[in-house]
């Protein structure tokens, strides 16, 4: 079962993170509308995390704070417990320097991954960002601009996507929504969304397909500009 398809990309230069959680409540019941009262089930989520409890009273089993995404539900067959079903997960890591080599030390990130969500956090004492069990699906990551992008009128987006193996997803088709405003194009050869927002609009959705057709459902991702434009057009 779906919740979302949504998901982020990674760049060497650019991270962006930040999480949306959902709930999921499941209620099973039998032929005659009765509810399977302390059956066993297994939920796999998106990330993962595997569950395992039993159905309440009324046939209920409610999980808060879940990450959208697909996830896996399986009642118990008798006494035999379901097999959860194993979700394909990556790690990412990146360590961002300087142009004088030093770590960039504490600097703010977002990474958003191939479920929708967004992840925030700070490099560490290296300079790394380190986060396991990615979904599959394209991600980006983008640094917060110390100084206010655009020195004007615009922010400048820059953010790089790439697949799982680290290749630049060039080509594909984007959409960024930012209030009354469309950006629409194709990803350039580098896997770059580029686009020059006005600085009076900030908070947005950006959505990619992976096929040029538009045929089957984009990966989505709130955003907010000023968190994720580079510090130049150059990014």
């Amino acid at each position: 079962m779906a919740f979302q398809r949504s998901g982020y990309r990674i760049n060497e230069r650019h991270s962006i993170p930040f999480q949306r959680t959902d709930y999921l409540h499941i209620r099973c019941l039998d032929e005659e509308g009765k509810p399977l009262a302390g059956r066993a089930f297994v939920l796999t989520l998106a990330d993962g995390e595997v569950i395992r409890g039993e159905l309440d009273a009324e046939g209920w089993t409610k999980q808060e704070g879940v990450r959208p995404g697909e996830c896996d539900f399986r009642l118990a067959e008798g006494d035999v417990d379901p097999t959860p079903v194993e979700k394909e997960t990556h790690w990412i890591n990146v360590v961002i320097k300087d142009e004088e080599g030093r770590p960039l030390v504490g600097q703010s990130y977002v990474l958003g991954t191939g479920d929708g969500t967004l992840r925030k956090g700070k490099l560490d004492g290296e300079g790394r960002c380190l986060v396991e069990r990615v979904p599959a699906g394209p991600c980006f990551f983008a640094l917060k601009a110390r100084e206010v992008s655009g020195q004007g009128d615009v922010h400048f987006v820059r953010l790089q996507f790439t697949d799982e193996d680290g290749d630049p997803m060039a080509g594909l088709p984007f959409e960024l929504v930012v209030g009354d405003l469309t950006f629409a194009g194709t990803t350039s050869p580098d896997g770059r969304v580029i686009a020059d927002v006005p600085v009076t609009h900030d908070e947005g959705e950006l959505r990619i397909w992976t096929d040029e057709a538009q045929a089957e459902e984009p990966y989505v991702w709130p955003i907010k500009i000023s968190e994720v434009a580079a510090a130049s057009p150059e990014g």
